[in-house]
């Protein structure tokens, strides 16, 4: 009789665990799989556009204003990349630049006083402009310019700090001022990059 009844549970609970439904996997609802609803497929990312960069010299200029007065004072006109331009002035041994825009708009960075460093000055040769597109439909949309300052009065060397200028037309600024250092040149492109850091420096 024991053993009979034991046979009858053993054969009860045997048919309760057949029935029991296998444990499903839980959609994770933070995903964008488990928010789509079905049938629909799940937005993809928006694309990043790619930025590069553009290449100007100011060794490729011409004069169009010259004195030798108190000093000298030239101006030289410098092509850039996609209709833009510069404009570079020196005058006591300090130099300025502006940006041209193809729609006649100029920009005046006021190098001097935006550093607040009243030193003999230049600009390097290379200018980098950063911007997006392809073809004849790139834009640059900032520009990294070398700036050679001598930051003592009996210095016989320059110091090389890197500009960053976000381009917005007539409202164009420097932001940010990079110091001299191994991953100076990687700093300033990605400061040039964001828009959303840095406001302008005057």
């Amino acid at each position: 009789m024991r053993m009979t009844i034991c046979a009858g549970v053993l054969a009860l609970m045997t048919t309760a665990c057949s029935a029991e439904t296998p444990d499903q996997p839980q959609s994770d609802p933070a995903s964008p799989a488990a928010s789509a609803q079905p049938g629909e497929p799940a937005t993809p990312a928006s694309p990043i556009a790619a930025r590069t960069s553009q290449f100007s010299k100011t060794t490729d200029c011409r004069v169009i204003e010259s004195t030798s007065e108190e000093g000298g004072y030239f101006k030289h006109a410098c092509n850039g990349p996609a209709g833009h331009s510069l404009t570079v002035t020196e005058s006591d041994l300090r130099q300025n630049v502006e940006v041209n825009f193809p729609d006649g708009a100029t920009a005046n960075l006021k190098l001097s006083s935006a550093t607040q460093r009243s030193g003999f000055n230049k600009v390097g040769e290379t200018v980098e402009w950063r911007g997006t597109g392809e073809g004849a439909a790139w834009k640059p949309d900032a520009l990294v310019l070398r700036y050679l300052v001598q930051d003592q009065p009996e210095a016989t060397t320059d110091t090389p700090y890197l500009l960053v200028v976000r381009l917005d037309g007539t409202k164009s600024c420097i932001t940010h001022e990079v110091a001299p250092g191994a991953s100076q040149s990687d700093q300033a492109r990605a400061l040039a990059d964001d828009p959303t850091v840095g406001q302008c420096l005057s």
